[in-house]
């Protein structure tokens, strides 16, 4: 359990940030593939990678989130499924599903499956940006997702979570938060450098462009938590029934 994660996941990055400076001048990378063009092999170095971050972050992250009183958890992006199998672990009551693309939830399976509460855990194989998401959930969890798309892209993203949520639901946003001159902290700024460096429109988010984000999709009694990894926890709710 205390394995560090698989250091391919780096081994991986460095092609793209070779073309460091040439990305910072054109704003983009080189050679951006998206996640359904990666290998199977790319794909399990990035969740093994993920999965020893998130091991650690998930039981603090779960406990600051109330779910006492929801039935039907989104976990969109979910990568590993970490947060959802320990959101299943601290709530008896709750069903979670983990929704990621097609050939990233195939690896997850095998992490749900290596847990106990895999009859409480159901996966969708789903492009979030292109496909149905479902309905009828109490809470939809999005941790570190954000920062790979645009604030426009994230717009639509979340008037589509909005819609897909029961009245006073609520939407849970964990990432880093780069402050309002985008220099500070170190490694939010570190992490605006890695999306330049692999994504098209990636970047990392200040609390207003999150605020803007919710607030465009009709989101109400906007709230941020500091954690103690350096990240923060947004949440939102969902006051009305349309």
């Amino acid at each position: 359990p205390e394995y560090i994660g698989s250091l391919m996941h780096v081994n991986n990055l460095w092609d793209s940030w070779t073309n460091l400076t040439d990305c910072i001048r054109q704003g983009k990378p080189d050679n951006f593939q998206t996640v359904n063009q990666k290998s199977d092999d790319w794909i399990e170095d990035y969740l093994e990678s993920m999965q020893w971050k998130s091991i650690h972050e998930a039981p603090e992250i779960i406990r600051m989130i109330d779910l006492r009183n929801a039935k039907k958890m989104l976990d969109l992006g979910c990568g590993s499924g970490i947060y959802s199998i320990e959101a299943a672990a601290m709530y008896p009551n709750l069903l979670c599903y983990v929704l990621d693309y097609p050939n990233v939830i195939e690896e997850t399976k095998k992490y749900i499956d290596k847990s106990s509460y895999s009859p409480r855990i159901q996966v969708i194989p789903a492009d979030f940006s292109k496909d149905n998401i479902g309905t009828g959930y109490d809470c939809v969890l999005i941790s570190y997702v954000l920062n790979e798309y645009s604030i426009w892209d994230n717009i639509d993203l979340m008037r589509k979570v909005y819609d897909s949520l029961n009245k006073d639901g609520k939407v849970v946003i964990h990432q880093q938060i780069i402050s309002d001159n985008r220099i500070h902290p170190h490694l939010a700024a570190m992490e605006a450098l890695n999306m330049i460096v692999n994504t098209p429109d990636g970047d990392c988010f200040t609390e207003t462009d999150i605020w803007i984000m919710l607030k465009e999709a009709w989101f109400q009694n906007i709230e941020r938590y500091d954690t103690e990894f350096g990240t923060s926890i947004v949440i939102a709710e969902k006051t009305t029934s349309f």
